[in-house]
């Protein structure tokens, strides 16, 4: 099931769910590979997603912090968000699907980073 990245602070615009999936992803691949950088390149956007391995709790949300830098179309938007501990230790176990499973709550009822 989706989770995607908790926001903490966003500043600018919204960026699109797409570019929401791109900081989610980058950032488990990010934690996996030890790394502590990676650039993006999309048609909604371009940018930056920056870790430096910092625990991060938001109320019950825990898990490592991450910062991210977007340029659009429409301007700047900058962010740091949560990946939840659950999403990362479940990384390794992950089956990835091309199916999308409606048993769970949507990027849109979820806290996403819109």
């Amino acid at each position: 099931m989706w989770s995607g990245p908790y926001c903490l602070m966003a500043t600018g615009l919204p960026v699109s769910d797409a570019i929401c999936d791109i900081l989610f992803y980058g950032a488990l691949g990010m934690a996996s590979e030890k790394i502590n950088r990676r650039s993006f390149h999309h048609k909604d956007g371009e940018g930056e997603i920056r870790t430096q391995f910092k625990p991060a709790a938001l109320g019950e949300i825990a898990g490592m912090e991450f910062e991210a830098q977007v340029e659009t179309e429409q301007g700047t938007a900058k962010m740091r968000f949560i990946v939840r501990t659950r999403d990362l230790e479940d990384l390794d176990r992950q089956v990835w699907s091309p199916w999308i499973h409606a048993d769970g709550p949507s990027r849109h009822e979820s806290n996403s980073c819109n």
